[in-house]
């Protein structure tokens, strides 16, 4: 009998264990990206922003809100992205060609269906031919520039593992 008793407290201990291991990779996965942002700065921010997966590392050093644009660089091996987010401007909804005439102004080339809405690849010539996506959901308008171009697989899979937070 004291032979299956020391082994129900060590399935019990195994169990236990192995609940405790899988809440921290949960809890690690789960992480909410903003919490790299600078309190008081995350405090100004009105409107639902992305951020990419745990894969990449948003720099907090870079992080600023200003006039009502959050900007961040998020870092992954030797790519970067710069992430530029603001609440849709009222013009949108108050012009209906504003933003294809935007697009249109930023040398679309190319647009997808991704997890979080359609994103508009473009080329604006500011930026001598880099790329820029944009989208525009969820009464939130975000531009991303790397900081060298992506491929197509490259965007969709970006875009499909950003996350929203409020």
């Amino acid at each position: 009998m004291p032979a299956i008793r020391s082994h129900k407290g060590a399935l019990i201990a195994g169990i236990v264990c192995l609940a405790v291991i899988g809440a921290v990779a949960l809890c690690m996965f789960w992480r909410d990206p903003s919490s790299s942002l600078p309190a008081g700065l995350k405090k100004q921010i009105n409107f639902a922003t992305y951020f990419p997966d745990t894969s990449w590392t948003v720099a907090t050093e870079d992080a600023s809100y200003q006039n009502g644009v959050l900007r961040f660089t998020s870092r992954q091996a030797t790519r970067q992205l710069t992430f530029t987010e603001q609440a849709t401007p009222q013009v949108f909804s108050e012009i209906p060609q504003y933003f294809p005439t935007l697009l249109t102004k930023m040398n679309q080339y190319a647009s997808f269906t991704s997890a979080v809405g359609t994103v508009y690849l473009t080329k604006p010539t500011e930026l001598k031919g880099g790329q820029t996506a944009v989208l525009e959901a969820r009464d939130s308008l975000l531009f991303i520039r790397p900081s060298q171009d992506f491929t197509d697989r490259q965007w969709q899979q970006l875009f499909d593992s950003l996350r929203l937070f409020k």
